[in-house]
């Protein structure tokens, strides 16, 4: 089909910081072709990125005013617009609906399933990148039944609803058994980058229902904290948020730069994360009884974790110590870097208590030249 280029939908212009003097310009082009139809230029994490660093091309229509895709969409490479890497369907007010599919770079099949009212439904599989299966599950109202699923040597793990389980998300991996597809006795879940390995959360199940936990201010019996369906097994999902990829398209520091740590999903996205660990953190706290300040200092290290997280000035070291086991699990950052390679950088936490609620502030501190 015949396409003319109308016009640019719009042109990201962001400039990330290097130091106190320089800044990195970007250019991400969102080319719109007809009234609401787009190509989006993304990274292999489905991020925005420069035309020239593209892994893939999103074909769709796109709501610009509400920010959201409408029908169905094609992701190809952009070297060979013949290869399709995901296609799927959105409705009309940007809900995703039947049948998605995503394959690997290579071609070999990642995920394929449907989806309903926006949400994981029905029958999906999973695969291993040289094309072995991964998972086999079936979705019913939010509520997901293990089939069949395999080890990354091939060995099958869970059969027909019955075996052994491992569920990982952004800092968290799950253990525990399955039966008639569902989890069954006791649960856990340990930050495989810690390395004594301690239970970070614990949870009990009876006939496949969830029916308490523990956590690191005691038990808890709302809801299960094991997070089923994550970005890193379908990716696909961070494109709804429009992420810009944080590192420039053929930008190399040199030893005259100093590039600071960033969230790959923006600042307002690690903002939303630390948020939800205060969250864990100060879910079983009376507000009512504090009105007070606590500084927590750390580093972010040069595998983008935070370390050497300490408190200034607490006034309940059980509620202290609690909120920085919290920012332990935080996802990881990319770290700063000097001359192309990674180095730690100071930050900071303000977190405010008070009888209405709490609030809180972060800042990555300024890198001395001198130290690098």
């Amino acid at each position: 089909m015949k396409t003319t280029l109308l016009t640019t939908l719009f042109v990201i212009g962001l400039c990330l910081s290097v130091s106190a003097q320089e800044t990195i310009p970007r250019n991400i082009q969102v080319k719109h072709f007809y009234p609401d139809s787009v190509h989006l230029p993304l990274n292999a994490d489905y991020m925005l990125i420069e035309d020239a660093c593209a892994k893939m091309i999103r074909r769709t229509r796109f709501n610009d005013q509400h920010r959201y895709f409408m029908g169905s969409f094609t992701d190809v490479n952009p070297q060979n617009p013949e290869q399709v890497l995901g296609q799927g369907t959105y409705t009309e007010d940007g809900k995703k609906t039947g049948l998605f599919t995503l394959y690997f770079p290579n071609g070999k099949l990642r995920a394929q399933g449907h989806f309903s009212n926006n949400q994981f439904a029905g029958d999906w599989s999973t695969y291993y990148e040289d094309g072995s299966p991964k998972a086999k599950f079936t979705v019913t109202d939010g509520l997901i039944t293990v089939q069949q699923a395999w080890s990354e040597n091939g060995s099958q793990i869970v059969t027909d609803g019955t075996g052994t389980y491992n569920v990982v998300s952004a800092w968290l991996t799950w253990s525990g058994d399955i039966r008639n597809g569902r989890p069954d006795g006791t649960w856990r879940a340990v930050n495989p980058l810690e390395s004594n390995k301690a239970f970070y959360l614990t949870e009990k199940y009876k006939n496949g229902q969830f029916q308490k936990g523990t956590g690191p201010l005691g038990p808890y019996t709302d809801a299960s904290r094991i997070e089923w369906f994550n970005p890193k097994e379908f990716p696909f999902l961070f494109i709804e948020e429009m992420y810009v990829s944080s590192r420039p398209c053929g930008f190399e520091s040199d030893r005259n730069k100093i590039v600071g740590a960033r969230y790959a999903q923006g600042l307002d996205a690690y903002s939303r994360a630390i948020g939800s660990q205060l969250n864990r953190a100060l879910s079983g706290v009376n507000m009512k009884l504090y009105n007070h300040t606590l500084e927590i200092k750390g580093q972010v290290a040069e595998n983008g974790r935070l370390v050497s997280l300490t408190y200034q000035n607490a006034f309940d070291e059980r509620i202290a110590s609690a909120i920085i086991k919290e920012l332990r699990h935080l996802p990881a950052l990319e770290p700063a870097t000097s001359n192309g390679n990674p180095i730690r950088q100071d930050i900071e936490f303000i977190i405010n208590i008070r009888p209405s609620g709490y609030n809180f502030k972060y800042r990555f501190l300024p890198i001395d030249p001198k130290s690098t």
